[in-house]
């Protein structure tokens, strides 16, 4: 069975991730991974280098974005088709617009898991909160 890296972070997430994109497929590459997600925090600032890169390896890319809730748990959030990119585009574009410049760490977004609401934060310049309800869209 091959493997596929699911939570990967770049260089695009400052003071965070340390590698750039290109590096990490290379070693992907190297360690025979089926497929890679470039799981930026609250961004996708790096798809685009991850993308030349993928192309460059052969390495499948997967496309998301990971956030972290209050209590310290964190999520990732791929996007396997074109309308999950899209509604995962307006999410991270809502959360820096609704911000301050320069904030870092606050609430961001409210969900329902297993019937009570949790705080996602960690998202990177982002101090709004919405509610979502199971079944519903961002």
């Amino acid at each position: 069975m091959r493997y596929a890296e699911l939570l990967c972070v770049s260089n695009f997430s400052f003071q965070y991730g340390a590698s750039h994109p290109r590096e990490l497929f290379e070693r992907a590459q190297e360690l025979g991974y089926a497929a890679l997600a470039m799981t930026d925090e609250c961004s996708l600032a790096g798809i685009v280098r991850a993308n030349e890169a993928s192309e460059a390896t052969g390495i499948p890319l997967i496309i998301g974005s990971q956030f972290r809730f209050e209590e310290g748990d964190r999520v990732a959030l791929l996007a396997p088709t074109q309308a999950a990119y899209t509604q995962l585009c307006e999410l991270i574009t809502k959360a820096r617009r609704r911000s301050e410049k320069g904030l870092t760490v606050s609430r961001a977004v409210t969900l329902t898991r297993r019937s009570r609401k949790r705080s996602l934060c960690g998202c990177r310049a982002t101090s709004w909160c919405v509610p979502m309800r199971s079944g519903s869209q961002p």
